[in-house]
């Protein structure tokens, strides 16, 4: 399947039939872990061109998921995000799923979007008014309130590389209006509780607190559900 923009003519959505349907024990990964973000920006490069790339990669922050590890599926997901003044955006990326066995990118997803809309909303300051151990301390704050009773023993996680990171918050999609709101610089929070630790220790919720404004834009936590 390939999905093309009618306005731009770029790929946005590719996916092959490679992928397996259960674990890979014996089959011979001919690609390392290592080797596939090279690979992948090749591919984007053949996409999207070469100038695309040189111009971008000092840009992009690329996020590398090894899930053949855990999961022996023969993949590793590469994930190119954008970033401005060395802040990482949190949608702004490409999504690619590299085969290992097949050597080849089987999964592409181009969400990247319009440079001059993100740099016409990205006007607030990239330092954060707020540390990070604030905005532990406003979460923390929140669940006594929420739960007063009650020792939670909350831990932090960091599965993933913007994870107890500040990133810019930007929408999924956006919309530009006459009076439009900047995007948020955010401190994106993952922690769990005991309980969700005795059940699985890779459980774990998130909290998105505004790394200016102090606010608790996102959490959903128990009955807590702020969005």
């Amino acid at each position: 399947m390939i999905k093309v923009d009618p306005v731009s003519g770029n790929i946005v959505r590719y996916g092959s039939r490679g992928g397996h349907s259960g674990p890979l024990e014996d089959e011979t990964r001919i690609v390392s872990f290592e080797e596939c973000e090279d690979k992948c920006l090749e591919f984007v490069r053949t996409v999207k061109g070469n100038d695309f790339v040189e111009g971008k990669e000092n840009d992009f922050s690329i996020y590398k998921i090894y899930s053949d590890k855990n999961m022996k599926d023969g993949l590793v997901y590469i994930i190119p995000f954008n970033t401005y003044n060395g802040v990482q955006y949190m949608y702004d990326q490409i999504y690619m799923h590299y085969d290992l066995v097949l050597d080849r990118v089987i999964r592409y997803r181009d969400d990247l979007k319009d440079p001059e809309l993100m740099k016409k909303l990205t006007t607030l300051s990239p330092e954060p008014t707020i540390s990070k151990r604030k905005a532990k301390q406003i979460l923390e704050a929140k669940l006594k309130e929420s739960y007063p009773d009650e020792d939670l023993n909350i831990q932090y996680r960091v599965l993933n590389d913007f994870e107890n990171n500040v990133l810019w918050y930007d929408p999924v999609e956006l919309v530009y209006s006459q009076q439009p709101e900047p995007i948020r610089l955010i401190w994106y929070i993952t922690f769990n509780d005991e309980e969700m630790r005795n059940k699985d220790s890779r459980n774990r919720a998130t909290a998105i607190i505004d790394a200016h404004t102090r606010e608790i834009i996102n959490l959903r936590y128990r009955d807590i559900d702020i969005s």
